[in-house]
């Protein structure tokens, strides 16, 4: 099943933020994952954790 979550780490502090997406980039191993955000400090992180994160970026003005 595909997991999708929407400004998960919005409330962690750096350090549970890192563990949350290390986890997330685990499930990912097994599972579709999405993740939505609008903080460039999240897609930052998650694709320091894992450089092969795949990024779309949504073009506000449309």
């Amino acid at each position: 099943l595909p997991v999708v979550v929407d400004e998960v780490l919005v409330n962690f502090d750096p350090d549970r933020a890192r563990r949350a997406a290390e986890a997330f980039v685990e499930l990912s191993e097994t599972n579709q994952v999405l993740v939505f955000t609008c903080h460039p400090e999240t897609v930052a992180l998650f694709t320091d954790v894992a450089p092969e994160t795949q990024v779309i970026q949504i073009d506000p003005t449309e």
